[in-house]
């Protein structure tokens, strides 16, 4: 299956309103991932000869760091459109071991 079928795919869960504005979304969406999958295969570090200790980023570096910026926001916009929250994952076992810890010392006391 190709990207843009996959998103398109979905963003079908959206309600119509919603996905006349989420779909060029999408289209950008794909533009960002190709432009970053061509910087990747550009180095991003020039290393003096002779001294390995004197480095610069390249262009294609900063490049890639804006690009890559604009599509994790662009991910958050859809995230949030199709009802995902950030951090919705499971308490992890020594968080909620600690919880229980704390209630207990607060009923104790």
């Amino acid at each position: 299956m190709e990207r843009k079928e996959e998103l398109q795919e979905i963003s079908k869960k959206l309600d119509p309103e919603m996905k006349k504005l989420i779909d060029p979304l999408i289209e950008k969406m794909i533009f960002l991932e190709e432009k970053l999958n061509y910087l990747m295969s550009l180095p991003f570090l020039i290393v003096k000869e002779g001294d390995a200790t004197k480095q610069r980023v390249t262009p294609a570096y900063k490049q890639y760091k804006d690009l890559m910026q604009t599509y994790i926001n662009a991910l958050k916009v859809v995230y949030s459109a199709l009802g995902v929250e950030e951090g919705n994952e499971k308490e992890s076992p020594l968080r909620q071991y600690l919880a229980q810890r704390l209630n207990r010392k607060k009923e104790d006391a």
